[in-house]
């Protein structure tokens, strides 16, 4: 559920109509929200697929936020943010 600048997940079904339907797996999703795979690469590879109206289904990029770690490099390497 989205509603301006918040999003809630919710595992029980809140009643409100489903605009747009988000198909993925969660590696997949995890991997976009964290910025190592384009939502575009994913959705043409078809591991995500993504259903409803075609003004809300191209508006949905605008709509995933990535991670505020997204872009940092991982796997041992430490990142400095500041000056030491």
């Amino acid at each position: 559920m989205l509603e301006r600048r918040e999003v809630d997940l919710c595992f029980k079904d809140p009643g409100f109509q489903v605009d747009v339907v988000v198909s993925a797996d969660l590696r997949t999703l995890t991997r976009v929200w964290m910025g190592d795979v384009r939502l575009a690469e994913a959705v043409r590879a078809g591991l995500i697929r993504l259903e409803g109206p075609p003004a809300l289904v191209r508006a949905f990029p605008a709509w995933l936020a990535l991670s505020t770690f997204a872009g940092v490099e991982r796997g041992g390497a430490v990142i400095a943010t500041r000056p030491a």
